[in-house]
């Protein structure tokens, strides 16, 4: 009896692990969105005696979230199963090549363009979230010379995460983002921007309230930038339609809960 028990264990042992093999993934596209953003680039090129080139590019991406407690396996398989069904794309890529004549210090503003695809995912009864990012155009939309007295400060866009709408919807969502800069605890504090122009909010996040934990404020246009304490803390000027800037702030909010490891609320 106990060899049949044994065979029957492992018969169901392999035939778990060969439905492992084959997992039942299902992906449903629920909105496609448009993105457009804008990129500032720095080259300080002061001191060289030729040019100095970048080319900065983007490619096809996929992110999937599963809820906590989730392997990271079911990430792989999940990601696999995107770049099957959007194979047409999964070779996609843009770059824009950036050119500092000796003795400049040189600012460009890109303007990039996304096709952003968000939906849901089940795998074996596991339920997420995806997102596909497939670059569409980059272009040059500016250039100036700083000028040599000024230091070369890199200032990396902030790309907003679009989460799934319950509804199919397509559109196309237009903004501009700018790294204010960073306060640092202990540290000569730098004064405050000036407010936030119309179609403009600044938006903090750190330890704005002398608390330690992490908390996020939208300062609107005319609105003085004031009262965030002495902790470190970043400030953001974003552009664009309210739609826009809520996903931009939605995205910095998360990034800076996953930098504190814990959650970052709005300040009351």
């Amino acid at each position: 009896m106990s060899k049949h028990i044994l065979f029957g264990i492992a018969l169901a042992v392999l035939l778990l692990s060969g439905c492992a093999s084959n997992p039942d993934v299902q992906l449903v596209e629920l909105s496609k969105n448009t993105v457009v953003y804008d990129e500032i680039v720095r080259i300080n090129n002061c001191g060289g005696k030729g040019d100095s080139e970048q080319t900065k590019s983007r490619d096809f991406a996929t992110t999937v979230e599963f809820e906590a407690g989730v392997s990271a396996g079911y990430q792989s398989i999940v990601q696999g199963s995107l770049s099957a069904k959007y194979s047409e794309y999964r070779n996609t890529s843009v770059s824009q090549r950036l050119v500092a004549p000796p003795g400049t210090n040189m600012e460009f503003v890109l303007r990039w363009s996304d096709d952003v695809r968000a939906g849901n995912v089940q795998v074996n009864g596991k339920s997420g979230t995806y997102e596909v990012r497939i670059p569409v155009s980059v272009e040059q939309v500016s250039s100036r010379d700083l000028g040599c007295g000024i230091s070369a400060v890199p200032v990396q866009p902030t790309i907003p995460s679009i989460q799934p709408n319950p509804q199919s919807s397509s559109s196309t969502l237009m903004c501009k983002i700018e790294f204010l800069g960073e306060w640092l605890y202990q540290q000569p504090r730098a004064p405050m921007p000036p407010p936030a122009g119309p179609n403009q909010v600044i938006f903090a996040h750190g330890d704005i309230d002398n608390s330690g934990t992490c908390h996020v404020k939208e300062f609107g246009p005319g609105e003085p930038v004031q009262g965030l304490g002495l902790g470190s803390f970043k400030l953001w000027l974003i552009t664009g339609s309210p739609e826009c800037i809520k996903d931009y702030e939605d995205y910095l909010q998360r990034g800076a809960a996953s930098h504190a490891g814990t959650s970052c609320p709005y300040l009351p």
